[in-house]
């Protein structure tokens, strides 16, 4: 039970080494993109399976999980992720993509969430995309 950031950074590097390219999204991507409060969940984008047993965790019901591994049928998330610019060393999904992601989640603060990160987004969105 390791901190969530924690989490996201072993999670992610194992995912990397295992070549399922992760990009973090969610309530901790956005955490990164624009911090507000402590996330509750980590929310993965591999293009392939990865067993993160071998890196400590263990599987967990819906309910309890603390991170989440998912392999979209679109593939453009990683084109989009490309395009983005950001901070830190977590590979993370383009930020319409987190937003998407924090209007989907179950969280008890997620209506906030989404909103403090629009707000982020609108106003400083374009120190996330390279310069030409």
């Amino acid at each position: 039970l390791d901190p969530l950031p924690e989490q996201a950074i072993k999670a992610a590097s194992f995912a990397a080494f295992m070549a399922g390219e992760p990009l973090v999204s969610g309530d901790m991507a956005a955490d990164v993109y624009a911090p507000w409060h402590l996330p509750d969940h980590v929310h993965i984008y591999v293009r392939q399976a990865v067993d993160l047993t071998d890196a400590g965790f263990i599987p967990a019901s819906r309910g309890e999980a603390t991170l989440t591994l998912t392999i979209p049928q679109d593939p453009t998330l990683w084109a989009t992720a490309a395009g983005s610019k950001h901070p830190g060393d977590l590979p993370l999904a383009d930020p319409l993509i987190v937003l998407q992601d924090l209007r989907r989640s179950e969280a008890v603060d997620s209506t906030d969430a989404v909103a403090h990160f629009l707000e982020v987004i609108a106003r400083d969105g374009t120190r996330w995309r390279p310069s030409k």
